[in-house]
């Protein structure tokens, strides 16, 4: 009698046992044989990216926001990107630094000469056209004054030129002008050596020779 009973008594708590790992699963059954990962992502930081002159970004002519790049599961896009101040690395040589001086103190000229033209004979094509390249073109040698950490030189032009008698003289005058204006940069691309003023340069004297001298000997009829 008793060992019938311990044999029921057994298999109840054997059913008993069963029972309940059914319900609560072991930790081997529960994660498997993997662990749980528990890392976090990185950012780098983003690259200050310095602006420049025609299609670069920067303070310059450019776009400056750099951007930190994406790792692992929780990294961040932009995480610790900063903005670029777009001034350059790079030091100008003091042959440099004249070179510029020179290119802006021309730029000025002919800024204040097609001023006085269109002071004296009116709104007058492609005068009003070419003033306004010229404010660009000082525009852009400013920048790379301010982006090497040097000051600005003053305009030493400004209301100092007289516009010619007619406007036929306006009109060889002003075509000279680009013509002395592209032979100068010949020569200042000579003296320097950094790629944002040899750049810089070139395009200035290109706009001069295929756009302004262009456009003057077109009108000039």
């Amino acid at each position: 009698m008793k060992a019938k009973w311990f044999m029921g008594l057994g298999l109840i708590v054997a059913l008993l046992v069963g029972l309940f790992a059914a319900v609560v699963p072991s930790d081997a059954q529960a994660y498997g044989s993997g662990g749980r990962g528990n890392g976090t992502g990185t950012t780098t930081p983003g690259a200050q990216n310095g602006g420049g002159y025609g299609m670069q970004p920067g303070t310059g002519m450019g776009m400056n926001q750099g951007m930190g790049q994406m790792r692992g599961a929780g990294g961040a896009r932009n995480g610790m990107g900063q903005q670029g101040t777009g001034a350059y690395a790079t030091v100008l040589s003091e042959q440099s630094v004249n070179a510029l001086n020179q290119a802006i103190q021309e730029e000025y000229l002919a800024r204040a000469t097609y001023q006085a033209i269109l002071a004296k004979f009116g709104q007058v094509l492609p005068f009003s056209n070419i003033v306004n390249s010229e404010n660009q073109h000082v525009t852009v040698l400013a920048r790379q004054f301010t982006n090497h950490g040097l000051a600005v030189p003053a305009d030493s032009w400004a209301g100092k030129v007289t516009a010619p008698a007619t406007l036929s003289e306006a009109f060889n005058a002003a075509i000279q002008l680009e013509k002395d204006d592209a032979a100068l940069y010949d020569t200042l691309l000579k003296q320097v050596s950094e790629p944002e003023l040899t750049r810089v340069f070139t395009q200035l004297q290109s706009a001069s020779l295929n756009m302004h001298l262009a456009e003057l000997e077109l009108y000039n009829k």
